[in-house]
């Protein structure tokens, strides 16, 4: 089939299967919302103590905590983003970041995870006061505590703006989605513990990387065929992007993307108390480094499969520019593209379950829940008492008070960033 042929094969294939997300859809993200609620009741049944909740008992599989570091890490947007960047810029981000992997992998599990598996911690924090003392610990907790209520509060912000997006509905919903994601994320935290978020990060796995599996697929059909749509040339409106440049006007190199995915990569392995929470949960330093292992190939296989939907997705708006957003351009809709065909593209139900995956990942047992699932792990055992004096220093907690104390911090947590992101959003309508 030629290119000429291929749009009017389009156009019938879409008429055909096309839909503005609708009751079935919707029906779908509530049983889905039901199995992960059942998921984490199962699982609050089985708590016994902090050890259990904060780091499952050390004895989980490397693979469940390699796809929940994944999870923990990656954001709602990431997953949009990384195709508008293709579609918008050209693909040096995914290759360039696609080739640091290893090395990160290399430097994280040889060099950093012998020093966290060697004392039987349940956060990082605690090895800052081994080394340097409690105050350097209560520092760099509340540090981390506020960086990590920024981007709980951005990644709630984004996610909203992306779920209005893909359901279509009206705008003036924004800070009720936002108080929604909120709500089921902080309720979520509240039972389940550890363990039931890296059982449920298997889920969101699976169903982020049907959501770019199904959109490559279906644009190949629409198309008729992967040779139809796969880009021949560089579009006019791609920036260059060369391998290396000292000019500090050019956006984006494969060398600078390189060592800036590199650092990232490193320190959000390496210092971040999210994904230390993820190596302890394993039996030993082999099983961490297994961890850390699936969880570069995890990323690396959504990375490179978002890739190629940026590219189906440029491909697909080439051939037929008048199926664009109204009054959009491919220069300009970028990050708009990929909600865009999800809400309009996918077929009825399959529309819900990615939605689902959405939502999961940015409120319920997703990166913001994670988030805060993490956060109480940086403040217990001696910093929860300095800061919230909720028992006489010295003294031990029994299971009562190490809960009340731990869903205490969530909720305050959990309802400070909500309240961030709602309150941007308000001052963006």
């Amino acid at each position: 089939m030629g290119l000429t042929e291929a749009p009017n094969r389009m156009i019938a294939v879409i008429q055909a299967t096309s839909h503005r997300f609708g009751g079935f859809d919707l029906a779908i993200v509530v049983f889905c919302a039901l199995l992960l609620l059942g998921t984490e009741l199962f699982f609050a049944r089985r708590q016994k103590n902090a050890e259990v909740y904060f780091v499952a008992g050390r004895n989980r599989s490397p693979l469940l905590a390699g796809v929940s570091l994944f999870a923990a890490l990656f954001t709602i947007i990431a997953y949009i983003g990384i195709p508008g960047e293709v579609v918008q810029h050209g693909p040096v981000l995914v290759l360039g970041s696609l080739a640091a992997l290893p090395f990160s992998y290399f430097v994280i599990s040889r060099h950093l995870i012998p020093a966290f598996m060697r004392l039987p911690i349940t956060s990082g924090y605690e090895l800052l006061e081994t080394r340097l003392g409690r105050p350097v610990r209560v520092t760099a907790s509340i540090t981390f505590i506020c960086v990590r209520l920024v981007w709980m509060a951005l990644v709630i912000y984004a996610a909203s703006k992306v779920l209005v997006s893909v359901t279509g509905c009206d705008l003036k919903w924004l800070p009720l989605i936002a108080a929604g994601i909120g709500l089921i994320a902080t309720l979520y935290t509240l039972a389940g513990g550890i363990e039931a978020v890296m059982t449920t990060a298997v889920l969101q796995f699976g169903l982020l990387l049907l959501g770019a599996i199904l959109t490559i697929s279906l644009i190949t059909l629409y198309a008729g065929g992967l040779g139809v749509w796969w880009p021949r040339q560089a579009p006019g409106h791609w920036m260059p992007q060369p391998f290396f440049s000292a000019d500090p006007a050019v956006r984006l190199t494969v060398v600078g993307t390189f060592i800036s995915y590199f650092i990232s990569t490193l320190c959000a392995g390496g210092s971040d108390q999210v994904a230390i929470q993820r190596y302890l949960t394993t039996r030993d330093a082999a099983a961490a480094r297994r961890a850390v292992m699936f969880g570069h190939m995890s990323v690396g296989v959504v990375m490179l499969s978002l890739g190629f939907v940026g590219a189906a997705l440029l491909g697909y708006f080439t051939l037929h520019p008048e199926l664009l957003p109204p009054g959009k351009t491919l220069a300009q809709a970028g990050d708009g593209l990929f909600p865009y065909f999800l809400g309009h593209g996918l077929p009825p139900g399959v529309s819900g379950l990615v939605v689902a995956g959405l939502l999961r990942q940015a409120g319920g047992r997703g990166v913001s829940q994670q988030t805060i699932e993490g956060l109480p792990s940086g403040v217990h055992r001696g910093q929860g008492q300095h800061l919230f004096q909720a028992r006489a220093p010295g003294r031990p907690a029994g299971r009562v008070g190490i809960e009340r104390e731990r869903r205490a911090q969530q909720i305050g947590l959990g309802v400070s960033a909500r309240l961030l992101s709602i309150r941007r959003l308000c001052q963006q309508m």
